[in-house]
This record gives C-alpha cells, structure tokens and sequence, in this order.
C-alpha cells in the first residue's frame, strides 16, 4: 500500500510537465486483446421520438432506502450528462439531443431523488488537476467526490494508487455489471477485475479516418466507404489513394493537396492499431514496439511521412497537436483524424463533402482493431466514500432510466452522432466499426519525470518526416530507458 501510494505521488508531480495530447470524449467497450468485442451494438437504431417510452419497471428494492438527503457528486473534467437532480426540466424547444430521450432521463433522476431521498450533483475538476484531487482528497479520508470520471492515464493512476474501489468488492453478484449489461458497461478491466464503469450506450468519442469527398471525387479513387464494405480498406489501398491525392495544384511546384492530416502521433498510434500492434506486451509487461506487427504498422507510417501524405503546416507546427488536428478544416486532405465532437462543432461549416470509415487495416488485424487507448474512461468509486455498495447500487439504477431497453439506451447518443455526420448510412456504419477499439497498457506508463511510452509515437513520426534514425534504431535506442519505465509503473502487479 504504501508503495503504490508513493509511486502515484511521484506520479501526480509528474503529470505537471504532461500535456495532455486529447482524449477520448466517451466511452469503450473493448478489453485489451480479447477475442469479441463485448458490446454488441443493435444492427440500427431507429427514430423512436413517436414512442410514449418504456412501461414502467420496477427498480425499487422491496424496501427502499432513506439515503437521508444525501448528495452524491460526480467528478469530471467536463460536465457529465445526465447525473444531476438539479438540472432544469427539459424543453422540447431547445438542446442538442432528443427531446424524448432527455425528458426520460430527467423524469428518472427526479424518481430517484423522491425514492431515495438523494440528490445528485457534479463537480468539474481540469483533467490534468484530477489526479491531484482524487489522491490528496482519498488519502486525507475526505473524497472530493462518490464518483471519479478518469481518463487516459488516471485511470491506471487510481488503480495503482489504491485511490478506487474495484468494482467486484462492492457490486452485488446481482448486479446488471456482472449480469445483462443493460445499464451499464465496464470500462476499466486491470488484473482480473473491473475498476471503472459507464452508462451502457454507443461510443461515438473514438478517433477514427474523416474522408474528403470531394478530393476522392477529383482524383478518380476508388470510394473508401466502398473499398470497406468490401473488405479492401487495408493500407496498400489507402496508400494508393494517398499518393495520388498528394499533388501540386496550382502549378508552383510546391503540394498544396495531401494524403492524410492530423497530429502526427494519433496518426502513429492508430495505425499501430490497426494492425493489431503492441506498445506493451500484456502477458509480461514487455517493450512491445519490437513486435511484428507494430513494426509493419510503423513500415507504413514511415511511408506516409517520408514521402510527404501528410500535410505539414511548416517550422514549429510539428508538435502542435490543435493545429495538427484541425487542419482538415481547410479541405486540403483526403484524408484526416477526425471525432466525432469535432465534427458536430464543425461539421455544418465545412466547405466540402465528407465521411467517415475506420483507419484501413493492417495484415495481422483479425479482430479489425482501429483506435489504440488506454484505459478506456469511466467512472470509477472513490476509495473512502461511505457506504459504496449503496452508491454504486444507486449508479445502476440511475441508469435504468430506459427500463433495459437497448434501443432507447442507444437511441439518444445516436441523435447526437446524426447532427455530426450527414447521412444515415455513416451514422450506422461508425455503430458498426466504432467499437473496435484496442487497450493498450503502454499508453498507461509514464516515468517520474514526465516522459510517457506513447510520445515515442511523436518520436517516430519526427525521424521518418526529417529522414533520422531508422525504424529498428529508435526501437533498440529506447528498449532499456523504456522497459525500465515499465518495470516501475506495473511492479506491484507482477
């Protein structure tokens, strides 16, 4: 205990030199490298707005519990939807997502606050203070919150930590977590146990490949929609599409029109992804990148950046990750990292045509892997909250509040996808291929001075844009300072 606690105190002084290089806006499904996907989304949500909603079931424990006007608070570094008793009622006339769906949700958090005797609240908290908060506020006795939302690397902080509760030593065997899943998914899966949890609902947050029509259109390629629905979107299609996108238009000599845009580590790690690559081994906690298939993945990105796909915004551009990402804007891409937040922000206003399909797929993907990730981020119970059975109870009834049925549970975020993207078909094929997100640990290890595995995505992609050290160079250059990081971040679990 003690160890773990000074190993995440080493950590929070760390993470004031880490930058954060964007995040996941919701949740996963898919555990490191197991052999299904656990979620199966249903094969179309339909517009149920005409529906009157589910009959009535009854959640309520035969004797209900008098929490005593307890507040139960929800820690996030944005506002979480749908957690607090005080929001204002629903109006038909304004939101961003269905009428029918918030009204539910309302209706339901207002029934648990009158049945238990509860409210429910929620604490915003920036996400590179959140460590700080939950280890100083845990460790002092005294939570800052029932509830932490935890994201990319304070997800396996906590756990480390002792800062969380795993799920198995305060559900019931009962519960819905460990039963139909219908309320709520796990997310956090670490030594045989579930540490973090979210409401059951599709997840549109992953990074995915935006296309530009319109440049498909004027050169002649193939569709990639197209390409797979047949099960031709690999990297050798993609890179042909690529090249031939990336072109002088204007005559200047100079491109003005490229293969793919976005930060160029995203663009490194998701592609590692996609061919079912490794940054840790999981059964030993080993240097992965010395593996086959991350080093195929990294054959194919070295392409990219050395011969120019990639649109390059100039000296001092390279790491800035927000101008990196919003580059596709301009319409000088085929191809781009897109979210789907961004393009709900954005997507109204852009100048060109546009869809989405998964990074292409690399030879060794069976399980058709495209977004690398740490640990996927959800909610996980505060270590030292009072009575955290109760609490966790409460958490899963408050998600019933579409009495188990599937279709409105992912009805309402669904409505939130269809105002990001233009057409039904791409709404139901990122329901199809969005879930197929790969866990990998390595994204989780970081060294007491800042330096974290993942920036040698940033590290690879620099050498093969400058033409630096070779691809088996920057692996051995790194294996010893690397494992040794690693040994530390899982010592306690070997």
């Amino acid at each position: 205990m003690y160890k773990r606690i000074l190993c995440i105190l080493a950590l929070v002084l760390a993470m004031a030199l880490v930058v954060a290089c964007g995040r996941d806006n919701n949740d996963s499904d898919v555990t490191q490298d197991q052999d299904e996907t656990r979620d199966e989304t249903p094969a179309e949500i339909q517009d149920d707005t005409q529906d009157d909603g589910p009959e009535e079931t009854d959640d309520t424990p035969t004797q209900v519990i008098d929490m005593g006007g307890r507040d139960i608070v929800f820690v996030a570094s944005f506002a979480m939807h749908g957690v607090a008793t005080d929001d204002p009622e629903p109006d038909p006339g304004v939101g961003t997502r269905s009428y029918f769906y918030e009204r539910m949700m309302w209706d339901h958090l207002q029934y648990m606050r009158d049945a238990y005797n509860v409210t429910f609240s929620r604490l915003v908290v920036p996400w590179d203070e959140m460590l700080s908060v939950i280890t100083t506020s845990v460790l002092a006795g005294a939570p800052a919150g029932d509830f932490f939302m935890l994201e990319g690397i304070n997800n396996f902080a906590a756990i480390n930590g002792d800062l969380i509760y795993a799920i198995n030593d305060i559900a019931s065997p009962d519960a819905d977590i460990f039963n139909a899943r219908t309320r709520v998914m796990p997310m956090a899966e670490f030594d045989d146990k579930i540490w973090t949890v979210h409401r059951r609902e599709p997840n549109f947050g992953p990074t995915f490949m935006g296309v530009n029509l319109d440049i498909i259109n004027y050169i002649g390629a193939d569709n990639p929609v197209e390409l797979y629905e047949r099960g031709e979107w690999t990297f050798d299609r993609f890179l042909e599409i690529a090249r031939l996108a990336t072109r002088d238009t204007t005559g200047d000599g100079i491109n003005d029109m490229f293969g793919i845009a976005g930060p160029p580590s995203d663009i490194i790690l998701h592609f590692i992804a996609a061919n079912a690559g490794y940054l840790v081994m999981p059964d030993d906690f080993s240097y992965g990148l010395g593996h086959p298939n991350t080093i195929a993945a990294l054959e194919t990105a070295e392409t990219i950046f050395s011969e120019g796909l990639w649109e390059y915004h100039g000296e001092g551009t390279f790491g800035d990750w927000f101008t990196n990402f919003w580059s596709f804007t301009g319409g000088r891409s085929a191809f781009f990292t897109a979210a789907t937040w961004a393009l709900w922000t954005e997507g109204a206003n852009l100048p060109f045509d546009y869809t989405a399909v998964p990074f292409p797929q690399g030879p060794n993907n069976p399980r058709g892997y495209q977004f690398l990730e740490a640990f996927p981020h959800g909610v996980g119970v505060a270590r030292g909250t009072e009575d955290p059975e109760m609490v966790y109870h409460l958490f899963e009834l408050m998600n019933a509040w579409h009495g188990d049925n599937l279709a409105y549970a992912y009805g309402q975020p669904t409505e939130y996808a269809r105002a990001a993207f233009r057409t039904e078909a791409c709404v139901q094929r990122m329901l199809e291929f969005i879930p197929r997100r790969r866990m990998d640990l390595g994204l989780s290890v970081v060294a007491d001075d800042g330096w974290q595995l993942g920036w040698m995505a940033s590290t690879f992609a620099y050498s093969f844009h400058t033409g630096g050290a070779t691809i088996a160079q920057i692996i051995e250059e790194n294996r010893l300072h690397a494992q040794s990081v690693i040994d530390d971040t899982f010592a306690a679990f070997r």
